[in-house]
């Protein structure tokens, strides 16, 4: 598509959505892609992709003031912005998040459009750092440029929008150290329960350094630096630098401790997300030891050797390719926690033409989704697409309603119909505690009759 062309579409866009609000914004980016079609007979890409993250950097900072974090990763496009708030006390969005988010999305297109890096998908991520919690909006490049040229509504774009809400691991990391630093003073060796039981932790500094505590009092963490970097979906680093001072016990004056009151101690920890939620201290590194009477610097092991650089870390946000097969699967996983939320809600008054409405009370709080390409553990098979339902709590041998199935069945298979998608074997149904609910090979799949005007009415063969 040529320059020209990028324009004109971009405004047909532009024009019926509602960041045409924002006409002097649009009015710059017009013109900057028109003065760039007239400036040279050939295109010349915009963002190359030798300094790709720095422009994208610099133009939100110069156009809408706000500091944003970039990357590529493989041929998926990020970019993350922090927020001091997104969601009011009443979890209603703010018009300020409404807006950034505009502008972010408007600037992804952008550099989509004009770019020559090889990018397939974008992700526009943000945290609310009041809250804890994290947003991510992924789409395909090529839905994109569809909805640009007019052969996909602006509906459909919607529904091919991959959204996901979720914790922030960074946030709930750091929460977790310093929770941990808090109750030392009070729980003293107690406070090995935000540590991973196991060797790991009973030949660690930290086990001799718990016990050491019980033979101090008044102890107290002056916290100098706190920084998290995530590692990947369920691990994250947490670096800390604190000084404590303490008073010895009564009768423990003259106890040779480790370390004197007043040290400044720097620690690296490795936290893991036990159960997909609560991270938890799986390994730990200390840069100051002592070890037969000697103050020693430990070698750093990985994963921490290779993050060593933890000034590094404020620029880095985690985000993963995202592949066409996980597009499609969290796709669908998307969908089903959007009408979960929707029948959940009872402020949310359905829509008279609204056929596929679930009806309440629904056990499943939550869908994940990935794709697995290599042999799986229940059925042995490859290239298989999963489905993982989290029940709520105090739901005895929770399964699946024929309600749920059968709408994420008609789901995954109008998903699959959409993008034309054919290469897997099957679609699997787990539990979040990793049991196999129901398993539906390829065959079975395409033998559905998918209609549109009800989840009951996805018809399947007797044998189902």
């Amino acid at each position: 598509m040529d320059m020209k062309t990028k324009l004109a579409v971009l405004y047909l866009f532009l024009r019926h959505t509602a960041i045409c609000r924002q006409m002097p914004v649009i009015l710059a980016v017009c013109a900057g892609i028109f003065a760039m079609s007239g400036m040279c007979g050939c295109e010349i890409p915009t963002y190359p992709k030798e300094n790709l993250e720095k422009r994208v950097k610099d133009l939100v900072e110069k156009e809408y003031g706000h500091k944003v974090k970039v990357k590529v990763v493989g041929k998926t496009f990020g970019i993350y912005l922090p927020l001091s708030q997104i969601q009011t006390y009443d979890q209603s969005i703010t018009e300020s998040f409404e807006k950034k988010s505009q502008n972010i999305f408007l600037t992804a297109i952008r550099v989509c459009l004009s770019t020559d890096a090889d990018i397939d998908y974008f992700v526009t991520i943000y945290t609310d750092k009041s809250k804890g919690s994290e947003y991510w909006m992924v789409r395909s490049v090529e839905d994109s440029k569809r909805l640009l040229l007019g052969t996909i509504s602006r509906n459909d774009y919607y529904e091919r929008t991959v959204y996901k809400a979720m914790y922030s691991m960074p946030y709930l990391a750091e929460k977790i150290v310093r929770a941990m630093l808090q109750d030392i003073p009070v729980k003293h060796s107690g406070a090995s329960l935000y540590f991973l039981p196991g060797d790991e932790f009973n030949n660690s500094f930290w086990f001799r350094y718990l016990m050491e505590s019980e033979l101090k009092d008044d102890i107290k963490y002056s916290v100098i630096d706190l920084k998290a970097k995530q590692l990947s979906a369920l691990e994250t680093l947490v670096y800390v630098k604190a000084r404590e001072t303490f008073i010895p016990k009564a009768g423990y004056e003259q106890y040779p401790f480790s370390f004197p009151s007043g040290t400044v101690h720097e620690w690296m920890f490795e936290l893991r997300a036990i159960f997909s939620i609560i991270p938890m201290i799986v390994k730990s590194y200390v840069y100051k030891d002592v070890v037969n009477g000697r103050v020693i610097t430990p070698a750093m092991i990985p994963p921490f050797s290779e993050h060593s650089d933890v000034s590094l870390w404020e620029d880095d946000f985690y985000m993963t390719d995202m592949t066409r097969t996980e597009f499609i699967i969290n796709q669908v996983s998307s969908k089903l926690n959007k009408k979960i939320r929707e029948a959940e809600d009872p402020d949310t008054k359905p829509r008279e033409d609204d056929f596929e409405r679930l009806e309440p009370p629904i056990e499943v709080a939550v869908i994940e989704a990935q794709f697995v390409d290599g042999d799986n553990e229940y059925t042995g098979s490859s290239k298989s697409f999963q489905l993982i339902y989290r029940f709520k709590e105090g739901i005895a041998n929770p399964e699946l309603t024929d309600q749920i199935r059968d709408y994420s069945l008609k789901i995954f298979k109008r998903v699959l119909k959409k993008y034309d998608y054919t290469d897997y074997n099957e679609l699997l149904l787990l539990s979040g505690d990793g049991r196999l609910l129901n398993s539906f090979d390829k065959k079975s799949i395409d033998a559905l009759e998918l209609s549109d005007s009800s989840w009951k009415s996805l018809l399947r063969p007797t044998q189902y």
